[in-house]
């Protein structure tokens, strides 16, 4: 009995979240989607594209923290594909511009339910209808109930699928990228067969398996991934299309100034510090903020510092350079190996020796190489005279940088608490290894996680930040279209936050 006591709240706050969330998100799209040819009798042009776009922009502030950023990537590639699709098959059954335009709107249910695959269609079924979208429209969407053999009658076979449904799924599975590469690669059309065996990491239903049973059936997930299959042989056989050449068409145009820039203006948005959308979402305000060092409040400091010692030891940079590379791994972040044994290591890799641990540690005691990022010390200095905000500094580093790293940022931001600032190495935990965020939240005495805003300049811990732990995720860039630095977006939403 206490288990279901336990879990009836949490039902219920999903409920309340989803009428609350979805309600905002359905009030601007009636504003911009009632505007075109999905509701509207009349042919399509670029400008409903754009609306639709500047709709996601709109509703980004409303998001669920789940929402990854590549959502947005996913939701560019696919358009971008099913528009270039449409133009090559030059079917007349879907308009380029409408397959753009359904292909961005395919995931708009998770928006609100990021992780619950029956429930974001059910969502984004519900949307549709009061938007007041057109169902000739909507039928063009690939039948996700249907394939599954949810509904009847079941989808056996390509054919079972209309020409935009089977136009639509191929841009959806290929318009994504390849996880776990460190340079941007898109899936390819060889990938399809064996997106099922391939860890699941590549499956367009990764996510999904834990909220859809009927993918949980034996042999499913490779059944749903061979009809893609399906659909790119017919698309191959019957129109010519040569998937390879679209595909580094498609990358290209993902690559445009353009839609990188509409890509940047999405994931901001996201990231809304605004109090009025906070009060809207039913969010407390934001009492605590931590910063990452590196990139945030200090200049990255290793490219100095290699210097300083190749010339210390008389080595060449680049030797230097590679031996640091033994220190980039979570196990190292955490120091779960000695400092002792690290800088052995380290000293292994070039081929030196030295007397003593002390003459070691001289070789990374260098907190004067540390250099303020512009306008971060006047604005930490803003923030620490608002009383009720509590600051923290949080830097994956190496142990033997952790004096060197906070006595230069404690020199450099004299208004930051000396017990406020932590070392991954020292506390044995790092972002790397994803168990950094629960210490911090520790640390504060473990608040909301809504009232902790994480500031930090790569989008992998931000983003983990606000997935993972429901802390604020702030990724600390600017934006060159706006000719705005990153301390002022950051000034410029906290004040937006009515923190300055």
């Amino acid at each position: 009995m206490e288990t279901k006591k336990e879990q009836i709240p949490d039902k219920n706050i999903q409920r309340e979240d989803i009428h609350r969330r979805g309600g905002l998100i359905l009030e601007k799209a009636r504003m911009f989607l009632r505007e075109t040819p999905l509701v509207l009798e009349r042919p399509w042009d670029r400008a409903d594209i754009e609306r639709i776009r500047a709709f996601f922009v709109e509703a980004a502030p409303f998001a669920h923290h789940e929402v990854f950023p590549d959502f947005w990537e996913h939701s560019l590639l696919a358009a971008i594909y099913a528009r270039k699709l449409a133009e090559s098959a030059e079917v007349g059954e879907l308009d380029p511009s409408e397959a753009e335009a359904l292909a961005l709107c395919h995931d708009l249910g998770r928006l609100v339910v990021p992780s619950e695959y029956g429930l974001n269609d059910i969502v984004a079924e519900l949307a549709a209808k009061r938007i007041g979208i057109k169902k000739d429209e909507t039928g063009k969407e690939p039948p996700l109930a249907r394939i599954l053999g949810v509904f009847s009658p079941a989808i056996r076979g390509v054919f079972d699928l209309s020409v935009p449904q089977r136009l639509l799924q191929v841009a959806d599975y290929l318009g994504r990228f390849k996880k776990g590469q460190e340079d941007k690669v898109l899936i390819t059309t060889e990938d399809l067969p064996f997106l099922s065996s391939r860890g699941y990491r590549d499956s367009a239903w990764a996510i999904a398996r834990a909220s859809l049973r009927a993918l949980r059936q034996p042999g499913k997930e490779e059944w749903v991934n061979s009809l893609v299959v399906e659909d790119v042989r017919w698309l191959q056989k019957e129109f010519g299309i040569d998937f390879g050449k679209l595909r580094d068409e498609v990358l290209a145009e993902f690559n445009r100034d353009d839609n990188q820039g509409w890509l940047l203006s999405a994931r901001h948005a996201q990231e809304s510090l605004n109090r009025d959308i906070d009060i809207q979402l039913g969010r407390p305000k934001i009492k605590f903020i931590v910063f990452d060092v590196g990139g945030v409040l200090i200049e990255t400091i290793e490219p100095d510092l290699e210097q300083l010692i190749s010339r210390q030891l008389n080595l060449d940079t680049s030797k230097v350079h590679e031996a640091f590379s033994i220190f980039y791994s979570k196990e190292m972040m955490a120091a779960e190996i000695t400092e002792e044994k690290l800088l052995k290591m380290f000293l292994g890799r070039l081929g030196v020796s030295m007397t003593s641990m002390e003459d070691f540690r001289g070789l990374f005691a260098h907190p004067e190489i540390c250099k303020s990022i512009a306008g971060m010390q006047n604005l930490i200095a803003d923030i620490a005279n608002k009383s009720e905000i509590t600051l923290m500094v949080f830097s994956d580093s190496i142990l033997p940088l952790a004096k060197s790293v906070s006595g230069g940022v404690l020199a450099l931001y004299p208004r930051l608490s000396p017990d406020r600032v932590f070392i991954s190495s020292v506390l044995k935990s790092s972002k790397m290894g994803g168990d950094a965020y629960a210490k911090i939240l520790e640390q504060f005495g473990n608040p909301d996680p809504q009232t902790v805003l994480f500031v930090d300049d790569k989008l992998t811990y931000s983003s983990a930040a606000r997935i993972k732990f429901n802390m604020r995720g702030f990724t600390f860039e600017g934006d060159a279209a706006k000719g705005e630095a990153s301390a002022q977006r950051l000034k410029r939403e906290l004040a937006s936050a009515q923190i300055l």
